[in-house]
C-alpha cells in the first residue's frame, strides 16, 4: 500500500491495522485525501514547467516587439509570414520525439535500455528532419522565399529538431528544471542576439529569422555543458525492429499534428468569406485572449506523461484523477471570469473596435477549458503507449468543427464559429474519455492494460 502523504489527515498505522484497512484507504478513503496523494508529485514539477513556459513566452513576446521596432512593417510581416511557413514545414519534426519521453521514463531503472531507445529515436528524428528539409525547399520557393530567407527557413527546421528532441529527452528523464531552463535560455539568446544586431544597425528580416532558429543550438550546447544528459548515442544499439516500433508510435502523432489546425482554425477560415471584416477581426482578437487557459494545464500535462509511463494500477488512476481535478481548479474560475468580465477584458486589451468578438469569447473559453482536460488525457494515452487514440479523437474533433462551423456561421455569425470550436473540443474530450475509462476504470480489462504497457 502506498504510504499516506503527510498532512492528509491519515496517520501511519501498525502493520496489522494496515492489513485490515489497506483496501479501505486505497478505495474508500476520503476522495480529498486520495487526490492530495496523487497531486503532490505533480505540483512542484508543474510549477517549474509553468514558470519556464511563462518566462520563455514573455521573452518571445519581447523578441517580437524588438523585431517590430527594428524592422519596417513590410519586413516584419515577411518575418511573421516566414515563421508561419516554418510551422507548416515542421509538422514532421514537432511531435516525432514526443514518444521518447514515455520510453525513457518507463525504463528509468536501466540506463542501457534508455540509451537504446535514445539512439534509435534520434535516428528517426534525423530522418524526419531530412524529409522536412527536402519538403521545405520547394515549399519555400513556392511561398516566394529566396536567398537568406530560404536559408533561415532551413535553419529554423534544424533548430526545431534540436528543441523538440532535447525537451522530450529531459521530460522522459523527469528533469523539469533543466527543461524549463533550456526554454528560457533559448528565448533569451534569440532576444539578446536580435537586440545586439538591431542596435548595431543590422536590420534584416532574414538575419532575424536565422537568429530565431539558431538560438536553440547554443542554448542546448550550454545546457549540455552545465548539466549533461548522461545518455550516449550508441550505433551498436540500432535495430530495425525497434525502429519499426518507433515509427508505429510516431505516425499517429504526426497525423494528429496535421489534423489539429483543421479543428482549431476552421472557424476563422470559414468565417472570413461569410462575415463582415469587423466581425472576423473581433473573433480573431478574442482567440488570443484564451491562450492563457492552456499555460498551467499544459504544465501539468507535461509532467503527467512521464509519470503515467512509470505507474500502473491504483497509483496510475489516482495520479490522472488528481491531474484532472487540478486542471479543473485552474480553468473553471478562468471561464467564470471571462463570462462575467469578457467585455471589459476586450476593451482593456484591444479597445472598442474589437467588441465584435465579445459574444464569442465566453463560448471560446468553454471550448478551451474542455481542451485543457483533453490535453491531460492526451498525455495519459501517450504515456500508456496509445497515440492512435489521440489521432482518432482529433480527427473526430476536426470533422465536427468543420461541419458545425459551416452550418452555424451563416446563422449565428462569430458565435457560430465559437460553437463549432467548442463542439469539436467536446467531441474530442468525449472520445478520449471513453478510452480512458476503459483503460483506467476501477476494474480495467487486463488485455487492454497489457497492450497499453
Amino acid at each position: 500500500m502506498d504510504e499516506p502523504a503527510p498532512g492528509c489527515g491519515l496517520e501511519r498505522r501498525p502493520e496489522h491495522v494496515s492489513r485490515i484497512h489497506g483496501p479501505l484507504l486505497e478505495n474508500g478513503a476520503p476522495v480529498k485525501a486520495r487526490l492530495l496523494v496523487g497531486a503532490r508529485p505533480l505540483l512542484g514539477p508543474s510549477a517549474v514547467v509553468l514558470a519556464g513556459t511563462s518566462g520563455a513566452r514573455l521573452l518571445g513576446l519581447l523578441f517580437s516587439i524588438a523585431c517590430a521596432h527594428f524592422l519596417i512593417p513590410a519586413d516584419f510581416g515577411l518575418l511573421t509570414y516566414s515563421l508561419t511557413i516554418v510551422t507548416f514545414c515542421g509538422i514532421l519534426i514537432q511531435n516525432a520525439p514526443t514518444g521518447l519521453a514515455r520510453y525513457l521514463s518507463r525504463h528509468q531503472e536501466s540506463r542501457e535500455e534508455q540509451e537504446t531507445y535514445f539512439s534509435n529515436w534520434l535516428l528517426v528524428v534525423l530522418a524526419m528532419l531530412a524529409l522536412s528539409l527536402a519538403f521545405a525547399l520547394p515549399l519555400g520557393l513556392a511561398a516566394r522565399l529566396s536567398g537568406w530567407m530560404l536559408v533561415g527557413l532551413l535553419v529554423n527546421l534544424c533548430g526545431l529538431a534540436v528543441f523538440t528532441t532535447y525537451n522530450a529527452t529531459q521530460r522522459g528523464l523527469q528533469r523539469f528544471v533543466e527543461m524549463a531552463a533550456y526554454y528560457i535560455l533559448a528565448n533569451f539568446f534569440e532576444l539578446a542576439f536580435v537586440l545586439a544586431a538591431g542596435l548595431y544597425g543590422l536590420r534584416s528580416p532574414a538575419l532575424y529569422l536565422v537568429i530565431y532558429g539558431l538560438s536553440y543550438v547554443p542554448a542546448a550546447l550550454l545546457m549540455l555543458r552545465l548539466r549533461p544528459l548522461g545518455l550516449r548515442f550508441r550505433l551498436a544499439t540500432l535495430r530495425l525492429q525497434l525502429l519499426r516500433l518507433i515509427a508505429d508510435f510516431t505516425w499517429p502523432q504526426l497525423l494528429q499534428t496535421a489534423l489539429f489546425p483543421d479543428w482549431s482554425g476552421c472557424g476563422i477560415v470559414l468565417a472570413l468569406p461569410l462575415l463582415p471584416s469587423d466581425a472576423v477581426g473581433g473573433y480573431a482578437a478574442a482567440r488570443p485572449l484564451i491562450v492563457a487557459f492552456g499555460l498551467a494545464p499544459g504544465a501539468v500535462s507535461a509532467v503527467l506523461l512521464p509519470r503515467v509511463a512509470a505507474l500502473d494500477g491504483a497509483g496510475l488512476r489516482r495520479t490522472v484523477s488528481a491531474a484532472l481535478v487540478l486542471i479543473g481548479a485552474i480553468v473553471v474560475p478562468g471561464v467564470l471570469a471571462i463570462v462575467l468580465f469578457g467585455r471589459e477584458v476586450v476593451m482593456a486589451v484591444f479597445g472598442d473596435r474589437y467588441l465584435g468578438g465579445v459574444d464569442a469569447l465566453s463560448v471560446l473559453a468553454v471550448g478551451s477549458a474542455l481542451y485543457c482536460f483533453y490535453v491531460a488525457l492526451e498525455s495519459t494515452m501517450i504515456g500508456l503507449g496509445r497515440p492512435r487514440i489521440d489521432a482518432l479523437a482529433t480527427g473526430c474533433a476536426a470533422v465536427t468543427s468543420v461541419v458545425a462551423c459551416a452550418a452555424l456561421i451563416p446563422q449565428l455569425g462569430v458565435v457560430g464559429a465559437a460553437l463549432g470550436f467548442a463542439a469539436g473540443a467536446g467531441v474530442q474530450l468525449a472520445v478520449i474519455s471513453f478510452y480512458a475509462v476503459r483503460l483506467l476504470g476501477a476494474h480495467p480489462d487486463p488485455a487492454l492494460l497489457q497492450r497499453a504497457a
